[in-house]
């Protein structure tokens, strides 16, 4: 916590650390972890034991090169099994979540697959501008007032869209991958779901190329969404309804 002036009057379960001019601390004050001041004058603050004893309380001078560093703020460090853990549930939930829609619409899924590797710097393009007006017309609405009921409504559709087309994207691309390197595309739903899993794969290792990972998951979550929105997106600088029929053969 950072303040000029702060008090203190209620229980703090952790650690605290405040960056103050002054503190005062209540009577209900208490602080269970370690307490650790950041202050312009070290001298003048004064911590009772009833808050924390003196084994626990640290005080430190602030100044403008000596800001509270990161680990003490955030005293939790992830290891690395911990980061690989979280790294194999994503890639397991974003192979269910197309698992699931391949399921349920098998020639949909077919057909957007093979729209966006026919085109996918369209499908990129196009889920840029549909995300973009996605997340647009919630600043709309919000002025609106009246609109700005809704806004709720636009978060929830822009969270479904990003999932939606992560997903799919990773479909996409671990298609693309499987098919580059001669196999053949399986028809079962277990072969679907590895695909799926091995494209997020792909975006989970890229992912850890400073810039360049970040840009490449948004690309395909960028492609999945543009693909999604071609039934309904006009023009022809987009991936829209006429690629989706000359891929189709209608």
């Amino acid at each position: 916590m950072s303040a000029a002036t702060m008090t203190l009057n209620g229980s703090v379960t952790g650690d605290a650390v405040l960056a103050v001019d002054s503190v005062t601390f209540g009577p209900e004050a208490k602080v269970v972890g370690a307490l650790t001041i950041y202050a312009s004058n070290p001298g003048s603050i004064k911590v009772p034991e009833s808050v924390a004893p003196a084994a626990r309380v640290k005080i430190v001078q602030r100044s403008v090169g000596n800001a509270p560093n990161w680990s003490d703020v955030s005293p939790v460090h992830l290891g690395v099994w911990a980061v690989i853990r979280s790294i194999v549930i994503g890639i397991v939930v974003t192979g269910l979540l197309a698992l699931l829609v391949i399921a349920l619409a098998p020639k949909h899924v077919q057909l957007w697959r093979d729209v966006a590797q026919a085109h996918p710097w369209r499908a990129i393009l196009s889920g840029f501008l549909a995300a973009s007006a996605l997340v647009g017309s919630g600043f709309v609405l919000a002025l609106t007032l009246i609109g700005a009921l809704l806004i709720p409504v636009v978060i929830g559709l822009v969270i479904m869209a990003i999932f939606a087309g992560y997903a799919l994207g990773s479909y996409v691309l671990g298609s693309a991958l499987w098919l580059a390197f001669g196999r053949v595309m399986p028809e079962g739903l277990l072969g679907k779901f590895g695909l799926a899993m091995l494209g997020a794969a792909m975006v989970a290792v890229v992912w850890f190329v400073p810039i360049l990972g970040w840009l490449f998951a948004l690309g395909v979550t960028l492609m999945g969404i543009g693909t999604l929105a071609a039934l309904v997106l006009p023009g022809n600088l987009m991936l829209n309804r006429g690629h989706v029929a000359a891929v189709a053969g209608v």
